[in-house]
């Protein structure tokens, strides 16, 4: 998923729009986040910060990609000439 929209029903001002949802590219609606009571009436949508976990993945990723190119291009083993025999 490239972005989310978070929606409202008006803009912002004094009295701004309502949240609606969240919906991604195709104005589908996605659960995104989790709604935390802050307490005194206030409510947050907390929206995770995953980009430790993703920057781990593509690392992890670039190892495995690295290693089946190995795979597939191994490299050559070096043959030993045949022992040459002793005449007496």
């Amino acid at each position: 998923m490239s972005y989310v929209d978070i929606v409202f029903d008006g803009p912002p001002g004094q009295e701004s729009g309502r949240f609606v949802e969240v919906e991604d590219p195709n104005s589908k609606s996605v659960r995104f986040g989790k709604w935390i009571d802050l307490g005194e009436g206030h409510w947050a949508l907390r929206i995770p910060n995953h980009e430790e976990e993703i920057t781990a993945l593509r690392a992890q990723v670039k190892n495995l990609q690295q290693e089946l190119r190995g795979w597939a291009n191994p490299r050559p083993v070096r043959k030993e000439a045949p022992a040459r025999g002793f005449r007496s």
